[in-house]
């Protein structure tokens, strides 16, 4: 297991903005026969949908480490505070 920071910053005219932190638990695809697990902090520029919305993290997930959403498998999800 490693630890990560996978940060997103918003766009260009959205300045003054703080990302929201999470603690996340995930396995990542890289490759067909290659799987990855990660743990740590990451901080998104926008909440997820719904807090349980593991399809929506997913997707934020994979756009920051340009991967399809399909290949993350998020096991443990929680905001900080």
């Amino acid at each position: 297991m490693r630890l990560i920071t996978v940060l997103t910053y918003a766009p260009l005219l959205s300045f003054g903005l703080m990302g929201v932190k999470y603690y996340t638990h995930f396995l990542m695809h890289e490759q067909p026969e290659r799987l990855s697990e990660f743990s740590g902090v990451v901080e998104l520029n926008r909440t997820p949908r719904a807090a349980n919305d593991m399809k929506d993290i997913a997707a934020i997930l994979a756009r920051s480490l340009q991967l399809e959403s399909k290949d993350i498998r998020i096991l443990h999800w929680a905001r900080l505070h």
